[in-house]
């Protein structure tokens, strides 16, 4: 456990801490960001996949002390001037990995928990990894090993140093950030140098298929939204491919559920002008991104806020970042 987790579920008492939680946060609306639940010991060590048992612990903690309401509800209430008893909350999972369906639809479902599922549809429709996942492999590897990425400007990453999976995945993260720097084209040629290496890595998230994307609409706990096709930074593409991507999500997204889908997630968070005119000219109302922080007054409904939930967060720091403690 990492000092800052020990802090929180050591120093302040959790009674203590949930009524300080509750105060700073009332009258606030809370977005959290997920990406991938598994049973407890399945997945790579990765920040983005969350163990079972620890997002059960989670989302229980949301509905006794916030509204979990679905998007469209918390967008009613951020432009209401209505005051409620309850924060709101908000709990939404970005890409489209078959552990929604498999392992945390069931949990949402016995809690009666909404979400938003936010559904990139190449991985889904070609049945691939997208180029991070396939990176991430790497922590499987079971060995040290090292990256050496001089020849497109960027560092060398020494992998699977330590015991800790936690500081193992510091430094993956701090290959990843440097990976996204680069364009698609050049990131692409990047990933698959490093590959090339070490090919033999089986890649252990999946991603869901167009009839998994379907039965997961099909809850009334959960609403679909983009998140473009391509899973690309958006703002290092063209006009027409930024188009072309969006527009392409959508349109899938649609068919296979048969459903309205009218929220966007930026993926990684990135966006500008460009992007915020694209997704709203494909017919998105709402779009989220990665900014840690409140709904608090008046916020946009293209940048609405969201904090990040991962892996390594004990309970504790879970609920300290909900009270804008961390």
């Amino acid at each position: 456990m990492n000092l800052r987790n020990w802090l929180f579920d050591n120093l302040i008492p959790a009674h203590l801490l949930r009524k300080i939680v509750a105060k700073r946060v009332a009258g606030k609306g809370i977005a959290l960001m997920y990406h991938e639940v598994l049973p407890d010991h399945e997945g790579p060590a990765a920040w983005t996949v969350v163990k079972a048992s620890a997002f059960k612990e989670q989302v229980t903690f949301l509905r006794e002390y916030f509204d979990v309401v679905t998007l469209d509800e918390a967008l009613t209430r951020n432009s209401s001037s209505e005051k409620y008893s309850k924060s709101y909350a908000v709990v939404t999972f970005d890409d489209g990995y078959k552990g929604n369906l498999t392992c945390m639809l069931p949990i949402v479902e016995e809690l009666k928990i909404p979400v938003t599922v936010f559904i990139a549809t190449r991985g889904v429709e070609e049945g691939t990894f997208y180029w991070y996942d396939q990176v991430i492999a790497l922590l499987d590897y079971g060995k040290e090993l090292v990256v050496n990425l001089g020849q497109y400007g960027l560092s060398q990453y020494k992998l699977n140093t330590s015991k800790n999976v936690k500081v193992n995945w510091n430094v993956m993260q701090q290959l990843l950030t440097a990976l996204k720097t680069l364009s698609p084209q050049l990131r692409v040629q990047a990933v698959n140098d490093i590959l090339a290496k070490h090919d033999n890595i089986p890649v252990r998230m999946r991603m869901m298929s167009k009839e998994n994307v379907a039965a997961l609409a099909s809850s009334s706990f959960v609403t679909i939204g983009g998140h473009s096709h391509c899973h690309n930074i958006l703002p290092q593409l063209s006009k027409a491919d930024l188009k072309s991507s969006i527009e392409e999500n959508h349109h899938k997204l649609v068919e296979w559920t048969e459903k309205k889908v009218e929220h966007f997630s930026y993926p990684n968070g990135d966006f500008n002008a460009k992007v915020v005119m694209a997704v709203k000219t494909a017919g998105y109302k709402s779009a989220v991104t990665t900014q840690g922080r409140a709904w608090e007054g008046a916020v946009n409904a293209f940048e609405l806020p969201r904090y990040g939930v991962g892996r390594f967060d004990s309970l504790g720091l879970f609920i300290a970042r909900l009270g804008q403690l961390v």
